[in-house]
């Protein structure tokens, strides 16, 4: 039996806090915010976040690295 959940608290672009750029570099680099905790944080999965982070050219760090 397959079973999945929609997420209808952010269905408007605009609610999606991850496709506004300076808003995940914010997170991902300044704060250094892991792919899970942004991912908690938005309501989605880890991958969404990889995903947009790619969109937005955002190089994206090793399994298990935080900041440099």
């Amino acid at each position: 039996r397959f079973e999945y959940k929609l997420n209808m608290n952010s269905t408007r672009k605009s609610d999606r806090l991850y496709v506004k750029e300076n808003w995940m570099r914010r997170k991902y680099l300044d704060e250094e915010l892991t792919l899970q905790e942004i991912a908690d944080i938005c309501g989605v999965s880890a991958m969404t976040i990889r995903d947009w982070l790619l969109r937005h050219n955002i190089e994206t760090r090793g399994r298990g690295q935080r900041g440099s």
